[in-house]
């Protein structure tokens, strides 16, 4: 929740779907479906170890197959938990152990081939696998969830688009429309706080104005 004000101010919640995944084997090579994946293992190469562009064999082909039960270009993050998978590749074909701290970083930075400017919110919580509250001055911090459980609706568009274009536009009504954007990140301040409190239970305050806001958000 909140995602694409990240880089604006305001915080965001996130959940990891665990049911879902992006896997990649060794051969038989397969084409990726789109020409970003190629240009993220290049880089993924290039991020574990800058010497390899000196090579004859650089960068070569992409050498995996692909499967993701994660819906691609839907927002559920399909892009980060596949770049972490190719830094995890790069990695061990290089003997090198990468800490928590440098997974998440390097794979925020190989996002922005799939969007431009990773707040890094993605990668973060596929790397951790757990729900964090997330925010360019904070940084992660763990819910502390107490809840024992909840419904919850995952829904998709039949027209999928890439995040770079939810971006693009998201960037392009701030230049457009400043004041009210600047009135959007205070309600997406606003409502993450409602949800964060009624995920930890330490509030249930909810009223009638809140839900309005919310329900207004996207217009």
């Amino acid at each position: 929740m909140g995602e694409h004000f990240i880089l604006y101010g305001a915080p965001a919640l996130a959940m990891p779907w665990l049911d879902a995944e992006v896997t990649i084997t060794s051969g038989p090579p397969q084409e990726p479906p789109i020409p970003e994946i190629k240009e993220a293992w290049k880089q993924a190469r290039l991020l574990i170890d800058p010497s390899e562009k000196e090579t004859s064999s650089f960068p070569g082909t992409f050498p995996f197959s692909l499967v993701s039960t994660i819906p691609l270009g839907a927002g559920f993050g399909s892009s980060a938990a596949l770049c972490l998978c190719l830094l995890d590749a790069a990695a061990e074909e290089k003997g090198i152990s990468l800490t928590p701290a440098e997974r998440i970083a390097k794979a925020t930075e190989l996002e922005s081939i799939f969007h431009g400017r990773s707040s890094g919110l993605d990668p973060t919580v596929v790397a951790l696998r757990k729900p964090i509250r997330f925010s360019m001055k904070q940084g992660p911090q763990a819910l502390s969830w107490e809840l024992d459980g909840f419904g919850f609706v995952l829904a998709t568009s039949p027209e999928l688009r890439q995040t770079s274009e939810a971006v693009a536009k998201v960037r392009r009504f701030t230049k457009e429309n400043p004041k009210v954007f600047k009135e959007k990140v205070k309600t997406v301040n606003h409502l993450v706080g409602i949800v964060e409190g009624l995920l930890t239970m330490s509030s249930i305050n909810v009223n009638k104005s809140s839900l309005q806001q919310a329900r207004l958000l996207g217009q």
